[in-house]
């Protein structure tokens, strides 16, 4: 696993945190910054993820297609 996804997997948790004193319905308005926050860092996570998923599968089709006219020939 590459540092950039340890990052990723540690902010996600952080963000689900961030969500259970308003569950709890705990006293304060700050609590609705940090969760907006991290919704927005959530939803980096997600672009930065669905780019590479996408790069991923750029590579695949690639690579069958390598493989495709390998065997063809």
């Amino acid at each position: 696993m590459k540092k950039v996804e340890i990052i990723e997997n540690i902010l996600i948790f952080i963000s689900i945190f961030s969500i259970w004193p308003v569950i709890f319905n705990w006293p304060g308005k700050g609590y609705r910054f940090i969760m907006l926050f991290f919704l927005i860092v959530l939803v980096g996570v997600l672009v930065n993820r669905g780019k590479r998923f996408q790069r991923l599968l750029r590579k695949l089709r690639e690579e069958m297609r390598n493989e495709y006219e390998k065997f063809t020939k």
